[in-house]
């Protein structure tokens, strides 16, 4: 799928790892972005990416995965992503940003990068 669309996939990431701010994203230790998919769709920019991450140590320590795909818009869940999913959701999300009004992007370029 990725090649048939001059999409990129990396096994790992780690650049991606501190790239987003907030929930689930910088929680924990042992941080890391793995199955990344970076390319472009109907002319927007996007990558998918499972992120990882460790809370607590020892006996009590849980390993967390969540999948998050987007660029202008971040959709994340639980759990690693599919390549079917990846379609589903860049088709959702082409929707949803193609019915943005004007001055929503406006807005947005005039406030400038979110910083954390």
């Amino acid at each position: 799928m990725a090649y048939q669309r001059e999409w990129e996939y990396r096994p790992s990431e780690p650049g991606l790892v501190d790239r987003v701010g907030g929930a689930p994203f910088g929680r924990g230790h042992a941080r890391g972005a793995s199955n990344v998919l970076i390319g472009r769709h109907d002319e927007r920019a996007f990558a998918a990416v499972d992120h990882h991450h460790t809370t607590g140590s020892g006996d009590s320590a849980s390993h967390h995965v969540h999948s998050g795909t987007g660029d202008s818009l971040l959709v994340i869940r639980a759990g690693q992503h599919s390549p079917a999913e990846i379609d589903a959701k860049l088709q959702m999300m082409d929707a949803l940003l193609d019915r943005t009004p004007e001055r929503v992007w406006e807005r947005l370029r005039a406030e400038g990068p979110h910083q954390r």
